[in-house]
C-alpha cells in the first residue's frame, strides 16, 4: 500500500514537472508575440542583419562586376586586406579572405595581400601567388581593386581619404558592408557591397518606393519591356523584376528568354550566362523587341543583388 502511494505522489510530481516544462516554449511564444505587437507586426530591414556570402559566391560576384567593365581580371591587381576574420587562430586555404582572393588569382588577377597576423603563414601558403604587405595602404598602392573580406577592427575605421589616394578611381569590394557606400564614392572610388540584405527583398524601402512611383507613372494595362543594360548578376536575389510583376499586376512585365528568367536558380544562371553573351545583339535587337511585344513602356536596369532605384529608369515608348 505504501508502495502504491510512493507511485501515486511520482505521478503526480512528474506530471507537475511535465506541465512546468510545457510552460517554457510557451514562455517563449508569448514574450514574442507581445514583443511583435509593441511594434505593431510589422517587421522592418533592421530587424535583419546582412547576409554573408562564403568565399566562392564572393568570387562569383567580384567577377561578375568586373565583366561589365572593360578591364579583364588578367589586368586587375587585388589588394586583399584581411585574410581571415578576427577570431581567427591560423590561416589555411579556406579562410574566408584567402580563399576568395585565390578564387580571383585563378581567373588571372594579381594578388597584394595585407593582414597583420597571418603574411608569414599566407607567404607559406601560396608561394609567389601574391605579394606580401605589413602596410594595408601600401597594398593597394597601384592596385585596381580592393577585397575587404575580414571583421578586423583595424579595416573598420580605415582612412578613406588616404585610400583613394593611393589607389584612385579604384573599385572596393566590401563583403562586410563595413563602410558607408556614399562617404566610399564621395572618395571617388566605386563601392560594391558583396553579400545580401538578410530582410525579404519586398521589405526593401528603396523598392517599396519605386513600386509606388511606377504604379503611378504607369496605367493598369500598361506593358513594361524590362531590359539589362549590362550583363545580370550571377546572385538570384537579382531578380527584382519578378518581384515587380507581382507588385505592379495587373500591368505585364516582359523580359528576354522569360522561361529562364523566371524560372529555377539554375535556370537563372543559365539566363545569366546566355544574356552575358550576346548582349550587344540584345542592345541591337531592342527596336524589334519592343515592336514585337507591344510594349508601351520601357524598364532599363543595371542587375544588382542589392535594390537601388537609380539602377532603375522608365522611359514611356511612344505610339
Amino acid at each position: 500500500m505504501a508502495s502504491d502511494g510512493a507511485l501515486v505522489r511520482l505521478a503526480r510530481g512528474l506530471g507537475r514537472l511535465h506541465f512546468v516544462l510545457a510552460l517554457v516554449p510557451l514562455t517563449f511564444l508569448v514574450a514574442a508575440l507581445v514583443r511583435a505587437a509593441g511594434s505593431g507586426f510589422t517587421p522592418g530591414p533592421e530587424d535583419y542583419p546582412r547576409v554573408r556570402y562564403q568565399p566562392g559566391p564572393t568570387a562569383d560576384v567580384v567577377l561578375a562586376t568586373w565583366r561589365r567593365s572593360r578591364l579583364p581580371a588578367e589586368e586587375r591587381v587585388v589588394a586583399v586586406w584581411g585574410l581571415a576574420d578576427a577570431g581567427a587562430a591560423e590561416l589555411d586555404l579556406e579562410s574566408d579572405g584567402l580563399m576568395a582572393a585565390l578564387r580571383l588569382a585563378d581567373a588571372g588577377a594579381r594578388l597584394r595581400l595585407s593582414d597583420p597576423r597571418f603574411l608569414a603563414q599566407a607567404e607559406a601558403l601560396v608561394g609567389s601567388a601574391a605579394e606580401s604587405f605589413e602596410d594595408p595602404y601600401e597594398a593597394v598602392r597601384g592596385a585596381t581593386d580592393l577585397l575587404l573580406n575580414s571583421d578586423l577592427a583595424v579595416y573598420a575605421g580605415a582612412d578613406l581619404g588616404r585610400l583613394a589616394a593611393a589607389m584612385p578611381d579604384g573599385a572596393v569590394f566590401d563583403c562586410l558592408d563595413a563602410w558607408d557606400r556614399d562617404a566610399v564614392r564621395a572618395q571617388g572610388l566605386a563601392h560594391f557591397a558583396v553579400g545580401g540584405p538578410g530582410w525579404p527583398p519586398w521589405l526593401d524601402p528603396e523598392f517599396q518606393a519605386f513600386v509606388a512611383e511606377t504604379r503611378s507613372r504607369t496605367p493598369e494595362d500598361a506593358r513594361i519591356l524590362v531590359w539589362p543594360e549590362r550583363p545580370p548578376t550571377p546572385s538570384p536575389r537579382g531578380r527584382w523584376y519578378l518581384l515587380l510583376a507581382y507588385e505592379l499586376a495587373p500591368r505585364a512585365l516582359l523580359v528576354p528568354d522569360p522561361e529562364l528568367a523566371s524560372g529555377t536558380a539554375v535556370q537563372y544562371r543559365e539566363w545569366v550566362e546566355r544574356l552575358s553573351g550576346r548582349l550587344e545583339e540584345l542592345h541591337r535587337d531592342l527596336p524589334r523587341a519592343i515592336e514585337s511585344t507591344g510594349a508601351t513602356h520601357l524598364l532599363r536596369f543595371v542587375p544588382q543583388a542589392d535594390f537601388r532605384a537609380s539602377d532603375w529608369r522608365l522611359e514611356e515608348l511612344g505610339p
